[in-house]
C-alpha cells in the first residue's frame, strides 16, 4: 500500500478520493445526464473539478461550464488542473443554497456527492430548479445504503473504537430514494426519478484512501467537532494499525476492492 494522505486536505482529496472513487462515478453521472453541445452546465459542489474536466469537451463548441464550491482550497486545485488540461471553465466560490447566479442561467446542473452535505437539502434542490431554464435538467448523486457498504462499516468500527461517533451521518443523509424524489418534486421538478447504482472500486492507494475517508468522517463526528485538520490527521496516523487491520479483508493481490452504492436523481424542470 502507498503512503498516507498528503497534508493539504484538498490535495489529498484529489489524489485519493477523486482518482480512486470519483473518476468512475463521474463517468456514471455524466452518462445519465447526457450533456449536449452548446449547453450551459453547472458543476455544483464541484470540489477539485473532476466533473467539469469530464464534461467540458461534451458541451463544446458553444457551451459553457461553471464550477461552484464553498472551499477556496478545492477551487484553487480545480482551476489549476483545468488550466493544465486546457479547460476554460468559470469558477465561483459560494453556497449551493444561495447560488450567485440569475434565474434560468443553466441548461443542466450536475452535483456529485454534494447535496447531502448542504445544510438544507430542500433549499439546495430549489436553488437548482431556480437556476435552470424551463425544461432544464438536474442529475444528482448521493451515497446510498451505509449498512450495505462493508468497507465503510469497517472504517466506522475503527472510528467507534476510538470514540468518534456519527461520522457518516451527513454522508448518508439522503440514502432514502423515496425521500430524495419527494424533495425534488417539492422543489418544483415535475419529472424526477431516483435510480440505484452500484460500482466496484479498485484502489492501489489503499492507505491514503482509507485515511482520507477517515478524516472526512471524523470532520463531521460530533466528538471531533471543531478539531483542526492537523489534529485529525495525527489522529488518523495514530490509528494506522487499526485501519490497516480493517482493510485486510478487502485486499485482492495488491489492490483494495470494495463496492459503493449511490442514489442518482435525474430530474427535469
Amino acid at each position: 500500500m502507498t503512503e498516507a494522505a498528503t497534508p493539504n486536505p484538498a490535495e489529498g482529496y484529489e489524489r485519493y478520493i477523486v482518482r480512486n472513487i470519483f473518476v468512475p462515478w463521474t463517468a456514471d453521472l455524466v452518462r445519465r445526464a447526457a450533456p449536449r453541445k452548446g449547453e450551459r452546465l453547472l458543476d455544483l459542489a464541484c470540489g477539485t473539478g473532476i466533473v467539469t474536466r469530464h464534461v467540458f469537451g461534451l458541451v463544446m463548441p458553444g457551451g459553457r461550464v461553471t464550477g461552484l464550491d464553498l472551499s477556496p482550497m478545492m477551487l484553487a486545485i480545480a482551476e489549476s488542473l483545468g488550466r493544465s488540461a486546457g479547460i476554460d471553465a468559470e469558477w465561483h466560490e459560494g453556497s449551493g443554497t444561495a447560488m450567485p447566479f440569475s434565474d434560468g442561467s443553466f441548461d443542466l446542473v450536475l452535483c456529485q456527492q454534494g447535496l447531502q452535505f448542504f445544510p438544507d437539502h430542500q433549499l439546495g434542490l430549489r436553488e437548482m430548479h431556480r437556476v435552470l431554464v424551463p425544461g432544464g435538467r438536474a442529475t444528482v448523486s448521493v451515497w446510498r445504503d451505509f449498512g450495505g457498504t462493508p468497507f465503510v462499516k469497517a472504517l466506522d468500527a475503527v472510528l467507534s473504537k476510538h470514540g468518534l461517533l456519527d461520522g457518516w451521518d451527513k454522508a448518508y443523509a439522503l440514502s432514502d430514494a423515496a425521500h430524495l424524489e419527494l424533495l425534488a418534486r417539492n422543489a418544483g421538478f415535475t419529472d424526477a426519478t431516483v435510480w440505484p447504482a452500484t460500482l466496484t472500486i479498485h484502489s492501489k492507494d489503499g492507505t491514503g484512501l482509507a485515511q482520507m475517508m477517515f478524516q472526512g468522517a471524523a470532520t463531521f463526528a460530533a466528538s471531533a467537532s471543531g478539531m483542526p485538520m492537523e489534529d485529525l490527521q495525527r489522529m488518523a496516523e495514530g490509528m494506522a494499525a487499526d485501519l490497516a487491520d480493517a482493510m485486510q479483508r478487502f485486499m485482492r493481490d495488491d489492490e483494495i476492492v470494495f463496492d459503493t452504492s449511490a442514489n442518482v436523481l435525474v430530474a427535469r424542470r
